[in-house]
């Protein structure tokens, strides 16, 4: 898989877990323990230190990546992020509410991105 950083692209290899119900075919949870016994089990097969760890906010994940991967960093999915936001708002705002997120992502840099917040929180509570 090919990833632009800054200017170049660069080689990644990825790994994709999805558990997407509460218990998985092995009985593990996606708590804490769950998290804990799978990535441990990850770890012994071989899954070295990552760079990156992508998930949705599953707090019983995020708590145990320290534990597992201290050096590793941790993003929140945009997809699961744009899910849960617009999940609390109402219908008839949620295509305004979702070009104002993606014109807040589309930004190239940080400051722009945080003035494009700014903007877009003021726009909010006028609604």
């Amino acid at each position: 898989m090919e990833i632009k950083r800054s200017s170049h692209c660069v080689d990644r290899n990825y790994l994709v877990n999805n558990l997407t119900h509460k218990e998985d075919h092995n009985g593990s949870k996606e708590d804490k323990a769950g998290w804990l016994q799978f990535l441990r089990h990850l770890k012994s097969r071989g899954l070295k230190e990552q760079r990156l760890i992508i998930s949705d906010k599953c707090l019983g994940l995020v708590e145990v990546l320290g534990e597992i991967y201290p050096n590793s960093d941790w993003q929140r999915c945009m997809v699961h992020f744009y899910r849960n936001v617009l999940g609390t708002v109402p219908w008839r705002h949620m295509r305004n509410v979702a070009a104002m997120l993606k014109a807040i992502h589309a930004q190239e840099k940080v400051e722009e991105a945080r003035k494009k917040a700014r903007t877009v929180v003021e726009e909010l509570r006028k609604m």
